[in-house]
């Protein structure tokens, strides 16, 4: 089965991501990448990681860990 990945963008460190963390999860997410940055920011470390892995495969330690307790890459 594929691994469904999620992506969350806040724009202040001080926002709780929780409510979306908690849809992602209802939603079968495996995996969520969280930004916390500004929407002006174009640099989304977060996002640019998540693509990677969904592009390439989980195979990389140096990925940052998700969110997520269940599976990591």
């Amino acid at each position: 089965m594929e691994k469904k990945f999620g992506y969350v963008r806040v724009s202040t460190k001080e926002q709780n991501t929780a409510r979306q963390e908690e849809l992602m999860k209802s939603l079968g997410v495996d995996e969520v990448y969280i930004d916390r940055l500004s929407g002006k920011d174009n640099d989304r470390p977060a996002l640019r990681d998540m693509m990677k892995c969904a592009r390439e495969g989980c195979t990389d330690p140096g990925l940052p860990e998700p969110t997520d307790q269940h599976e990591r890459c």
